[in-house]
């Protein structure tokens, strides 16, 4: 296992990430020469590296192995990091590429139409990565291309996004709710498309705000027949009644004052 990722991951590490590494093992063996002995490098090469900034590949591969056999689980974790870290970073690059091109006055509304379709594309197949560390900046990109897509007199389709953080949903959740309020007049759809969320899911919320809203609607008031004094009024031959009122306001929890 360990020589898989040697082979495939040594080229991968900086140097800044070599001297990292080396430094956590030499710390937790409390010396740098017990350090270099289980990297078999010489101590004449840590000083070459720290003098001038440059690890060879094989020096990387000598540090990775040792590491990984003594300490694997923090060298796997700061290597996942590193990788996550890279990842987003050429993510970063391949969508800023695409966005400037699109934008860039100079492009038709034909090649503005594809770049805008690949940007959503990618922003849909790692939205992951994108939720989780480059959401406002991808957030930014798009309000600029639908603006060009508006004065262009398009309308950019939107992919619904499966993967949403916390502080994303606290911020759209009582938007979409609002807008929920609103219907018929704006339909599931058109809710699912103005906040990224997929029909299915909006259709699932509304019917839970619905069966929410009918748990704690108030009962429906009871009603008292209440006659004065004298049970019946008599006017000729036809019995009158003293017409019927609520005694409680649920409202306000009040009774309701009796007029004589």
């Amino acid at each position: 296992m360990s020589d898989v990722i040697i082979e495939k991951h040594a080229h991968l590490l900086t140097a800044e990430d070599v001297m990292r590494l080396f430094k956590h093992l030499e710390d937790t063996l409390g010396s740098r020469v017990k350090a270099a002995d289980i990297c078999k490098i010489e101590r004449k090469t840590i000083y070459d590296w720290e003098k001038t900034g440059e690890v060879k590949l094989k020096t990387k591969r000598k540090v990775l192995r040792a590491l990984l056999e003594k300490m694997p689980e923090d060298t796997l974790d700061f290597m996942t990091k590193r990788s996550v870290e890279s990842s987003v970073d050429t993510l970063r690059i391949y969508l800023s590429a695409i966005y400037e091109t699109a934008v860039d006055d100079r492009t038709s509304i034909n090649d503005f139409r594809r770049l805008s379709s690949k940007f959503e594309e990618i922003r849909t197949k790692y939205s992951g990565l994108i939720v989780d560390h480059l959401d406002v900046e991808v957030g930014d990109m798009l309000r600029f291309l639908d603006e060009k897509a508006s004065d262009l007199g398009l309308t950019l389709p939107r992919s619904p996004i499966d993967l949403a953080s916390l502080s994303k949903l606290s911020e759209i959740l009582p938007a979409t709710i609002k807008a929920l309020s609103f219907k018929p007049l704006i339909t599931d759809f058109e809710i699912a498309r103005d906040f990224g969320f997929t029909p299915e899911f909006v259709q699932s919320l509304s019917m839970a705000l619905q069966e929410s809203f009918l748990a704690i609607r108030p009962p429906t008031p009871q009603i008292e027949r209440v006659y004065p004094g004298s049970e019946l009024l008599t006017a000729g031959t036809i019995s009158v009644r003293e017409p019927l009122r609520l005694t409680t306001d649920w409202e306000t929890r009040q009774p309701i004052p009796t007029v004589s």
